[in-house]
């Protein structure tokens, strides 16, 4: 007898009740399972359906095509988990010394979940360490990029300023018009930016299950952190041209 997942029972019988129908298994010289939970025959008649469960966090179909047969106990991998009072490492000294005096190797190893969801999720921290570290390089290039382009428009464009201020132009107006370009065109990257992460984020949603959900705040913060990061490099820039001497930047060829 077996227990089949909802998925594999509606892949094999998508319009027929799956309990009471039999599966004819066949072996596989690749499989050490043969070995642990030998099967009497090669017939087993399903007795149940389970829901289906989510074995890593890329979501397939086939991933939750699942079959559950009855195994000998030495086969089972049972875990235990104890909650307890005080301190969480002492108890733990404690209940592997009493297990060892009472049955030595009955148990494998005892965990704190602590340090087991750690070692768990480490993976996930670096790569977001990583994916930081990346984004940060990226901000400071663009900033860089963005500070030596508009140092470049200004010193082309000092006899239009010098005009500007010459017919009353005040430096407050004159660093709006500059940071104002700045953010005329960096706010049109990010609009972009944002539409191509939402596309990345609605095709990926589909295949890992961690992007389950949509949260506003990281994209929201990206664009921001953007936006003042292009701010802050065109202000150095703005401010030397606000302070142009209007004679001088005639004059200038």
């Amino acid at each position: 007898m077996a227990i089949v997942s909802e998925a594999f029972a509606q892949r094999l019988w998508p319009t027929a009740d799956a309990v009471g129908q039999v599966l004819q298994l066949l072996p596989d010289s690749r499989s050490h399972l043969s070995e642990v939970t030998p099967l009497r025959s090669r017939q087993v008649r399903v007795v149940g359906v389970a829901g289906d469960v989510k074995t890593g966090f890329i979501d397939d179909q086939n991933s939750r095509m699942l079959v559950y047969f009855p195994c000998q106990s030495r086969a089972a991998r049972t875990v235990l988990l104890l909650r307890v009072n005080g301190d969480p490492e002492a108890a733990r000294v404690r209940i592997d010394q009493e297990l060892s005096e009472a049955a030595p190797g009955a148990i494998d190893r005892i965990h704190r979940m602590e340090s087991l969801a750690a070692g768990r999720s480490f993976p996930f921290r670096m790569a977001y360490w990583v994916s930081a570290l990346l984004g940060f390089l990226a901000l400071s290039l663009a900033i860089s990029g963005i500070y030596g382009v508009l140092s470049y428009l200004v010193a082309q464009r000092v006899r239009e300023i010098g005009v500007r201020i010459a017919l009353g132009a005040t430096p407050s107006s004159v660093v709006g018009l500059v940071v104002g370009q700045i953010i005329r065109l960096a706010g049109a990257g990010v609009a972009l930016g944002a539409l191509v992460g939402i596309g990345l984020w609605k095709m990926l949603s589909t295949a890992m299950l961690a992007l389950s959900g949509f949260d506003l705040v990281p994209f929201a913060g990206g664009g921001v952190m953007v936006l003042c990061g292009c701010i802050a490099a065109a202000i150095l820039p703005s401010l030397r041209a606000s302070r142009l001497d209007a004679m001088r930047a005639l004059r200038q060829d």
